[in-house]
């Protein structure tokens, strides 16, 4: 309980995070499209295990619409899978 009071006490006198800004984006946008290329580039030789262990690592679901004749595709990764004790 002392911990969780003193992280507490910490976050409290913790300076705000500066705004984004567009150089932010930007930096973050071309890291995402250099990491993308370099995913595509290991899945073009994965075996479909490993594709599948990827897929399933991401949370990785494909939803075909034959109708409209197109994939929608997402993935929701779960960022931090730790968790933090105590609470309810």
């Amino acid at each position: 309980m002392q911990e969780r009071e003193a992280a507490c006490r910490d976050l409290a006198h913790a300076a705000p995070p500066a705004p984004t800004t567009d150089a932010d984006i930007n930096a973050v946008a071309a890291w995402f499209s250099e990491c993308a290329g370099r995913l595509m580039a290991v899945l073009a030789s994965a075996d479909p295990r490993q594709k599948q262990k990827l897929y399933e690592e991401l949370n990785v679901r494909a939803y075909y619409q034959p109708g409209d004749d197109h994939i929608e595709v997402s993935a929701m990764p779960q960022v931090g899978k730790g968790r933090v004790g105590g609470g309810t």
